[in-house]
Parts: C-alpha cells; structure tokens; sequence
C-alpha cells in the first residue's frame, strides 16, 4: 500500500511539474545574463535569475531558469540531462524548480526588476535579439561596411552587420552590431574578437544583451550618471605609452572601459 502510495506521488510530482527549471553548480562568476544567454541556445527562455546572497550579491551558485512553453521545458531538461551542459568549463545539473523555494528564492530579485520597472525615466528598449547581438567598439577609421563584413563573417554563426551603429545624435562609425545565429556562436565571437587589434585598433566587444542588462539599473537612479566616480587616473604610465596600450590592459575587465560616449 504504502509502496503504491509512494509511486503514485512520484507520478504526480513528474506531471505537476512546470515550465522552471532549478539549474546548480553554476560558476560563482556566472550571472543571470550569462544564464539566460547559455539557456536560450536550446529553446526560448521567459526569464533567468542567479540566487544572490542577501545584502552582498554574492552568486550562491544556483539560479532558475523559465521558459516560455512547457514543452521547451521538457525538452531542455532532456537535452541537459542526457547529453550535458557546460558553463566556463564546469558541468551544470538541472532538476524541476519547487515552485514554493523558487518563490522564496526569487522574490527579492523579482521585486528589484518590478521595481526598475516603476521607476520613473528612460528605459532601455527591449530587444529580443539582444541575447545573440553583438556590439563592436574601438572600430578604425576610415572603414568600409564590406571591409568590415569580411571580417566579422569569418565568426561562423554571422547573419547580418549594422555598421555604422545609430545613436541619438548620429552614426558612430567606430561601433557596429553584429547579429548571429545563436546565442553560442554570438559568445564565441566575443571570445574570438574581444581585446582584438584590428587595422591598428583594439576592439572591445561584447554582448547587447550584456548592456541592456547593465543599463537597467542606471536608468532607475535619479540624478546625473556617474561620471568621476567611475573612473580611474592611471599613474606611473612609461612615457611613449598610448591608448592603445592602456585599452590592451583594462580591456579585458571591461568591455565598456572606453565607451566612446564618456566624456574626457
């Protein structure tokens, strides 16, 4: 009896299951952009949150994965499991969320993004492609769009250059989006042409959906952006050294290290 009570709870739990997936072993460096990043490969993802210590936002190696549909639900856990998934090098496991942990777990970062939401200012537009948009910085000049596309489309996954890169007062014609089949192979062009010397220049290069994320929380906040309290005076430089040289040291800590719109 007990047995068939033991079995029959079991099939419950395996069709109670929702559209959330509890991911673990994550890298303490992995954030919910990277999570949601690495999940949208396989199907597409509603939202994705690392759990973060409370009052730190030290990750806790955990986070939560939803998607849209059940079925892609389903179908990622399987995949996962049978096949496996890594991020920077370490294997991930993934079971079905507890709906009532997950609520506990998730609230505070659900009330931070309702929060941003309320907040009164500019927003940063959603872009559904921005999780397989790359940006690229640091461009020379003059360039061509075909010089350029002849470049980029020697990352495999590269669908479509948007150079030069619209802004509110214009072109910038250092900077272009670079759009690619998956979120993979957007990640693999990073790591292929970040910190990379092109005609003389160093790019940087990152993903969109990086600095969608990242403009969230700045876009909330009263007041002027943060101009000298973000930046560092670098001394003891050897004479004949250039911005070139220090793009090529402080690039690799921060793609967004010399946004062209900072003001000197």
């Amino acid at each position: 009896m007990a047995s068939n009570l033991g079995r029959r709870k079991e099939r419950e739990d395996e069709e109670s299951h929702g559209a959330t997936l509890f991911v673990s072993n994550l890298p303490y460096t992995a954030t919910s952009v990277d999570l949601e990043t690495l999940f949208s490969d396989i199907a597409p993802v509603r939202t994705a949150f690392v759990v973060t210590e409370h009052g730190t936002g030290v990750s806790k190696g955990v986070g939560y994965v939803s998607f849209a549909l059940k079925e892609d639900a389903e179908g990622c856990y399987s995949k996962v499991e049978g096949e496996g998934l890594s991020i920077a090098g370490r294997k991930i496991r993934v079971q079905w969320a507890d709906k009532r942990k997950r609520k506990e777990e998730g609230a505070s970062e659900e009330k931070k993004e309702i929060k941003s939401r309320s907040q009164p200012g500019p927003r940063t537009p959603h872009d559904p492609l921005a999780v397989r948009t790359v940006i690229v910085t640091g461009l020379p000049t003059p360039l061509d769009s075909k010089t350029l596309w002849k470049k980029i489309r020697k990352c495999p996954g590269a669908k479509e250059l948007i150079w030069p890169m619209k802004k509110e007062n214009g072109e910038d014609p250092s900077a272009a989006h670079v759009l690619f089949e998956t979120p993979a192979t957007a990640q693999d062009a990073i790591s292929k042409l970040h910190a990379h010397v092109y005609k003389g220049s160093l790019l940087s290069v990152t993903l969109k959906k990086r600095l969608e994320h990242l403009a969230k929380p700045a876009a909330a906040k009263s007041g002027p952006a943060p101009t000298r309290a973000s930046r560092l005076i670098v001394r003891n430089l050897p004479f004949n050294a250039t911005e070139q040289d220090l793009r090529a040291m402080f690039l690799p800590y921060s793609p967004r290290a010399f946004d062209n719109d900072a003001s000197g």
